[in-house]
């Protein structure tokens, strides 16, 4: 659904964030990307 291939029986999704975090030393997470938009430190 996330490559817009058709998929029977699966509706398209239309609104949708793609993100991505990492685990810090202390187990908190902190984004590092969203929407393919690296983010500055």
């Amino acid at each position: 659904m996330l490559t817009n291939d058709p998929l029977n029986g699966f509706p398209q999704i239309t609104n949708t964030g793609i993100w991505m975090v990492e685990q810090q030393e202390d187990g908190s997470f902190q984004l590092k990307m969203f929407n393919d938009v690296p983010l500055s430190e």
